[in-house]
Formats: C-alpha cells, sequence, structure tokens
C-alpha cells in the first residue's frame, strides 16, 4: 500500500533527523565519550531491530505455509 510506505519513509526522515541532532549535540560540546556511547547505543539497537524483523518475517512466513482453516475442506 502506498499510503503505508509513505508513512514509513515520514518516522525514517524523522528519526533520522532525531539521530543526525543527537550527533550534533555531541559533536558541539565535544563529548567524545557521550557519542561514543550514544552510537554503541544505536548500533546494539539497530542490530535489535534487525533480528526481530528477521524473526518476524519468519513467522509470517511460515504462518503462510500452513493451510488456513478458514479455507480447509470441511470433513
Amino acid at each position: 500500500n502506498l499510503e503505508l510506505l509513505y508513512d514509513d519513509i515520514k518516522m525514517f526522515r524523522h528519526n533520522f533527523g532525531n539521530i543526525v541532532q543527537s550527533i550534533g549535540g555531541y559533536i558541539e560540546t565535544d563529548d567524545m565519550l557521550g557519542l561514543k556511547t550514544y552510537y554503541k547505543q544505536m548500533n546494539f539497537d539497530f542490530s535489535m531491530t534487525m533480528v526481530f524483523s528477521s524473526l518476524s518475517l519468519r513467522i509470517v512466513w511460515a504462518s503462510l505455509a500452513k493451510p488456513c482453516l478458514l479455507f480447509s475442506p470441511v470433513a
């Protein structure tokens, strides 16, 4: 659906803007320790997102592979 894709793009732009502003704050205050900590947390969060989205896709594909009770022949 085009509307869902557009919403995803808006959400990505919003999140990306927040990340850039956060990084800029650390740079402006010369807080390298804070920037490194922020980066490690963002990297971890991204890794977890990839793991869970991969699991979600596997669950969806597995559920699609099973016969649907709504369309199974009645015995």
